[in-house]
């Protein structure tokens, strides 16, 4: 995030910035969801924390999908 400090709003490297912060709430959102997997499948308590970080990750890159148009 540091490369992009200096952008203004509206600039192609403002939205080059969005792009990649929405790319790695998705990624980050599918590692919470395998992770949930895997530890359901091995019936340990730590899916419900994964779980919850993927709902999070998810609903976070939703509403900025939302909000800027996908």
């Amino acid at each position: 995030m540091w490369l992009y400090r200096g952008s203004r709003m509206g600039s192609f490297r403002w939205h080059l910035r969005n792009w990649r912060l929405k790319q790695l709430a998705a990624l980050a959102c599918l590692f919470f969801l395998a992770m949930a997997a895997s530890y359901t499948v091995l019936q340990d308590a730590w899916a419900w924390l994964y779980v919850i970080g993927a709902c999070k990750a998810g609903t976070w890159w939703l509403r900025r999908a939302i909000s800027q148009g996908i």
